[in-house]
């Protein structure tokens, strides 16, 4: 470790990589086509040597800002789980601050540089993942990248690495990405699901909740209907009624995907409230992409490795036999987190509850 390097105050370059593989249907929409949910998916062009040419492609794969949505999401949970926070703690405008980075309000009203200062070191979720609170920014030190596979097509794109690289000079940690299996080809990333969308305005379950006046409405133009056409069979009425398929696009099981997250310039707070937030997403299933609640994008996800580079010399950091932030699940940074909720628990809970901001 560099001999004027301080792991409880001095801001670093922290960078982490992960090895994630689909173990449910994946689905991550970016529009609809008929009843098909499109994928989204990211192009790219590779050098083929076998056949002298360029050739294009697409893959699917998690936006980043979607994967950074995530782990926003499990931050503000260990933040919570650690603070103790009641739903009456919280104010409407302080949710908005550290879920969705604030707003922007017109007018003369502004805070103070000190003001925003004060709350980055008050909530590290703010340094990794910005704000904009009346008119004032909070720029994020929080890089996510998209959530790729890792098939031979991004490989030979450069897309997706096989071994990252950090520090300088005779000083260097090398990770190696997947370095067990061979990436995969890239029509093997790509599938289907089907589901049926269930119409309960057709079922007694909706009369609970209709007034008499939208009854009255349903049972004369079902009386219309029945004058004006030859009623179907029973089988027709539920296919069309109850049981209308939809297909969504996935990404299937089995799948491995690349990501990596990096903090630019960041608290060592931070980055530790970033491991914990990562470690949070990991035991709740790694979920990622759309349809959490009826078991899709579950994920398993482990570690390729991590390393923390100092801001002003650019030296890799070293703790004893841990480099950077993350080895092994292992956050050598826990009890730094730990200290910095406890001895600001007040304050924090004081700031999340202010009504005006």
């Amino acid at each position: 470790m560099p001999n004027d390097f301080s792991p409880t105050t001095d801001r670093a370059h922290w960078s982490i990589f992960l090895e994630i593989t689909t173990l449910d249907d994946l689905t991550t929409g970016m529009g609809s086509d008929g009843n098909e949910q499109v994928l989204r998916t990211k192009s790219y062009r590779y050098y083929d040597e076998e056949a002298g040419e360029w050739l294009e492609g697409e893959v699917p794969h998690v936006s980043g800002q979607a994967f950074k949505a995530t782990i926003r999401e499990h931050a503000f949970l260990v933040l919570a789980e650690a603070l103790g926070l009641k739903e009456d703690e919280v104010s409407r405008d302080g949710l908005r601050l550290i879920l969705k980075g604030g707003k922007n309000d017109k007018g003369e009203t502004s805070v103070s540089l000190d003001d925003l200062r004060a709350t980055r070191r008050l909530l590290p979720i703010l340094d990794i993942f910005g704000a904009l609170d009346q008119g004032q920014a909070l720029p994020a030190s929080g890089y996510f990248s998209d959530v790729r596979p890792y098939c031979r097509e991004m490989v030979a794109a450069n897309l997706v690495p096989r071994t990252v690289t950090g520090g300088r000079g005779g000083h260097t940690q090398t990770i190696e990405i997947f370095p067990k299996i061979a990436p995969i080809p890239a029509h093997l990333c790509r599938s289907s699901v089907q589901n049926f969308r269930h119409d309960l305005s057709q079922t007694h379950i909706a009369h609970v909740l209709m007034t008499d006046q939208d009854k009255s409405k349903l049972i004369e133009a079902r009386a219309d209907k029945k004058a004006s056409n030859k009623p179907a069979k029973a089988e027709e009425r539920r296919a069309v009624n109850e049981s209308m398929p939809y297909t969504l696009q996935s990404i299937p099981a089995g799948v491995p995907l690349y990501a990596e997250i990096r903090l630019v310039d960041a608290s060592p707070v931070a980055a530790a409230l970033l491991c914990a937030a990562i470690d949070h997403w990991v035991r709740n299933g790694g979920h990622l992409g759309s349809g959490k609640s009826v078991g899709r994008g579950r994920c398993a996800v482990q570690v390729s490795g991590s390393f923390a580079i100092h801001a002003r010399t650019g030296e890799l950091i070293v703790e004893g036999e841990q480099t950077g932030l993350l080895r092994e699940g292992v956050n050598p940074y826990a009890e730094l987190l730990r200290a910095h909720f406890i001895d600001n628990k007040d304050a924090i809970k004081a700031r999340l509850a202010e009504v005006v901001r």
